[in-house]
């Protein structure tokens, strides 16, 4: 759809990374389809997140603790990920080593440590979010005394921390350049008509961000802004959803969700095991598909979130059956 829906002012530069999307999505569904069926699936799952855990703790040494780059950005971040986007895989990880806690007491301990700690380094405030929201769904599966209690001292914990380790980012969710990029975009939809409200303006009309990222467009920077004629905006939407809904229209968004509601049908289908808490991760990252565009431009990122989709509906029909 949003090939076909490609703004008319872009050259056939633009059409690339929408077909790479596709690839990542078409590929992922391949992979994720397969290693459903194998008979080792959760041991294989159990090595795949410490591999995720392992070169996630090379990134923090490398870049943040070592400082080896000396660069003045000490968050964390590597090739596979940016420090905006990183906390979304450390977070299903996460999910994973909570799952094997029972089985492998020390192994998960030390798992769910150095992922909380790799959280600390990204320093993302939709990351530190997405982490409140996964302890308070997984405590609020069967709630008790208990649990509530939990809860009550996880929240405590969580604002002590704050203070005392000094969460800057997390202390003020003010972001100028969002909110600029997102007062233009709203206008940009309210006046765009009532076809172009339902169909959008085009894919890459507004945020032409490929062409930006590979310096075939520089010219009209200013900053990191878009003069774009209905005022500033970002090279990027900063938002999914944003995104979709301006370029793509309504349409395009209606059909963008239904992806997730296929998702949280089937979720509901699996009995508690490894897939549940796979898929309680996984729910737990959507949010912050408000505040950033890592499925449509960080393609490393979108692979390995598109994997897990695709593993928990395959998994579901597997159980079904």
């Amino acid at each position: 759809f949003m090939i076909f829906n490609a703004s008319n002012n872009n050259d056939l530069n633009f059409l690339y990374p929408l077909l790479m999307n596709f690839l990542i999505f078409f590929v992922a569904f391949i992979y994720a389809d397969n290693l459903s069926r194998i008979s080792g699936y959760e041991n294989f799952i159990f090595k795949l997140s410490w591999f995720f855990t392992f070169i996630f703790f090379i990134y923090g040494l490398w870049f943040n603790i070592l400082n080896v780059s000396n660069y003045d950005f000490m968050r964390l971040r590597g090739p596979l990920a940016g420090s905006a986007t990183i906390h979304t895989l450390i977070i299903i990880i996460l999910s994973v080593h909570i799952y094997f806690f029972e089985k492998k007491v020390y192994l998960s301990l030390l798992g769910v440590f150095v992922c909380l700690f790799l959280l600390y380094l990204a320093d993302s405030r939709a990351g530190y979010l997405c982490l409140i929201l996964f302890f308070l769904l997984y405590f609020l599966r069967d709630l008790s005394l208990k649990k509530v209690v939990s809860i009550i001292s996880l929240f405590v914990i969580m604002l002590f921390s704050i203070n005392y380790f000094n969460f800057d980012r997390l202390n003020s969710l003010e972001d100028d350049s969002r909110s600029t990029n997102f007062e233009t975009a709203i206008s940009i939809f309210k006046n765009s008509g009532i076809f172009h409200q339902v169909f959008g303006v085009g894919y890459g009309e507004v945020w032409p961000w490929y062409l930006y990222n590979t310096g075939i467009l520089s010219s009209n920077l200013i900053y990191i802004f878009i003069n774009h004629p209905k005022g500033y905006t970002l090279q990027h939407p900063h938002s999914t959803i944003l995104g979709v809904m301006v370029e793509s229209g309504i349409l395009g968004l209606i059909i963008f969700l239904i992806l997730f509601l296929i998702f949280f049908i089937r979720y509901f289908k699996i009995p508690r095991g490894l897939d549940r808490m796979i898929g309680l991760g996984f729910i737990s990252i959507l949010p912050s598909i408000l505040v950033d565009s890592y499925f449509i431009l960080s393609w490393n990122v979108s692979f390995y979130l598109w994997f897990f989709f695709f593993l928990v509906i395959c998994r579901s029909f597997i159980v079904e059956k």
